[in-house]
């Protein structure tokens, strides 16, 4: 049953919900620097009062991951990780070319449980 009181739309003559007209689509010209990525690290690290070689651009948040683990773990060759909704990370460990080694997790919290890690940690 229709509402007799509500005002008609404007496809059937009533008023538009957005008289006002829209705003122009600014202009998008390509850059001109040299390196627009350099550009980018450096206005993003003087953003958060960083030294711009603070400041890396990656192309995705799987580059990232793999960036990452190459950083925080060299010279390892094994990564424990949950056996259980990890998928991201062991594709990045796999990037990266190290083993990854699944461990059993807590029922709770789906983080590694202590048993899990000290049965998959190996020396």
């Amino acid at each position: 049953m229709a509402d007799e009181t509500a005002p008609a739309l404007a496809i059937e003559g009533g008023p538009r919900a957005h008289p006002e007209s829209w705003a122009m689509r600014p202009s998008v010209a390509p850059a001109t620097d040299d390196s627009p990525v350099r550009v980018l690290e450096a206005e993003f690290a003087a953003g958060l009062g960083l030294d711009p070689s603070a400041v890396i651009a990656l192309a995705s948040a799987a580059d990232a991951r793999r960036w990452a683990l190459q950083v925080a773990v060299p010279g390892r060759t094994e990564l424990v990780l949950p056996a259980l909704g990890a998928t991201a990370w062991v594709s990045a460990a796999q990037g990266a070319g190290l083993t990854v080694v699944p461990a059993e997790t807590d029922s709770d919290t789906a983080a590694i449980s202590a048993r899990g890690f000290s049965t998959a940690a190996s020396p």
